[in-house]
């Protein structure tokens, strides 16, 4: 039951089946093709939210193959993803299908698309060295490629982000994505009309304001983010629980009433992230992310004399810093504690015995671990390429840092 081949195509196919089931009722094809999306998430997903890890066929990898600098992670496909996602969504009402699209528009897709608008990625990796070369990758965005499906598949998913927004249910008006909009639906008991404001993903705080609703008790739903953990709701100023939640949303019903305000104060703080150990390329590794963002590194915000990829995380708290990026506008990024370690030893083969931790030093060479205390500094991924073509990693070397899902 596991995907394979062209990446952008078997999500297409997906989303065809998708479809089919629901418009033929047929619940065996649709439960079919969520356990194939169960699969893809869990084993087959970047951090970002792309998938397709192999340059050879665009095409997924074998199970946990997610190797950061070598990922494929075609536009087009995570733009594919997205489109499934949202026909699972509306066929089941749960909300972990948006989790994902959420998690593909701001970082998948959204590292796609330049600062400026005028160019973009076919491909999306994880990570760029300083000697990149891929011969179908040229590691920086283009104006143009020859095979050109990404453009127009970008603009049609830009054109159309309103429509992925919000959707009605019986009576019941359910918020999906956050942002800044003016909602309208039908609800069959009347109209319902809500706006919608929010500084999102920059800030949790998200406002719906009712315009008009129907005079009997209808629903206003949002979605609960699977990244935030202490999310807090209220209506008018008065506090509503969480654990009234509805396929991962909160369902808020009442005699709706004009000016009536339901408040969302999402918990958007940096977190470090860890990956399962089945995922090889990623042992001892950890990510940055804020909210709905995927953070990178990228050696244009490191100090001179600090090679990226010298750099290691290490406990602490992170601080975040309000900025304008050149190229790239208005940002949050954060600094988080980090070690420099010192410079690993050249010449030879790259490999050494290893000793145990605190054991004093063999005479065979070893990599520098033990360094100086220093603040490193991220940058959303979708942010990253609009200075230079420098080194950039969203993983980043571990530290004292421990991995709590695989202990």
């Amino acid at each position: 039951m596991a995907l394979a081949g062209h990446a952008v195509r078997a999500l297409y196919l997906e989303a065809g089946v998708a479809d089919v089931a629901t418009e033929t009722d047929d619940a065996e094809l649709l439960a079919t093709s969520v356990t194939r999306w169960e699969d893809m998430v869990a084993t087959k997903t970047a951090l970002t939210g792309g998938v397709g890890s192999r340059h050879s066929g665009e095409s997924f990898g074998d199970a946990f193959e997610l190797p950061p600098d070598r990922a494929y992670n075609e536009t087009c496909a995570a733009i594919a993803s997205f489109q499934w996602s949202w026909r699972l969504l509306l066929a089941t009402g749960e909300s972990r299908y948006a989790d994902l699209m959420e998690r593909v528009l701001y970082n998948a897709f959204g590292a796609a698309v330049s600062g400026d608008g005028e160019r973009f990625f076919y491909v999306n990796p994880l990570q760029r060295r300083a000697d990149h070369y891929e011969e179908d990758d040229p590691g920086r965005r283009r104006e143009w490629f020859t095979c050109a499906c990404c453009p127009p598949n970008i603009m049609r998913l830009l054109a159309s982000l309103g429509h992925y927004t919000a959707t009605a249910s019986g009576d019941t008006l359910h918020v999906h994505l956050f942002g800044g909009a003016r909602i309208e639906a039908d609800l069959g008991i009347g109209a319902f009309r809500v706006d919608m404001t929010s500084d999102y993903p920059w800030s949790g705080t998200v406002s719906l304001r009712v315009r008009s609703a129907p005079q009997e008790e209808c629903g206003l739903a949002v979605r609960i983010p699977g990244w935030s953990a202490a999310p807090r709701f209220e209506v008018n100023g008065t506090p509503v629980a969480p654990d009234t939640a509805d396929r991962g949303y909160l369902v808020v019903r009442r005699r709706w009433q004009r000016g009536d305000v339901l408040r969302c104060d999402l918990d958007v703080v940096p977190r470090l992230t860890g990956a399962s150990r089945r995922i090889d390329a990623l042992h001892s590794m950890a990510a940055l992310e804020r909210g709905p963002l995927v953070y990178c590194f990228e050696q244009a915000d490191q100090p001179a004399d600090m090679d990226l990829e010298d750099l290691a995380l290490t406990p602490g708290p992170p601080q975040e810093r309000t900025v304008t990026l050149p190229g790239a506008g208005h940002s949050v990024v954060i600094d988080v504690p980090a070690r420099h370690l010192t410079p690993a030893a050249g010449g030879g083969l790259p490999y050494a015995p290893l000793r145990p931790a605190g054991a004093a030093p063999g005479r065979s060479r070893q990599d520098g671990q033990a360094g100086r205390t220093v603040t490193a500094t991220a940058i959303p991924y979708f942010q990253w390429d609009n200075r230079d073509g420098r080194p950039m990693r969203v993983w980043m070397p571990a530290a004292g840092l421990t991995h709590l899902a695989d202990t």
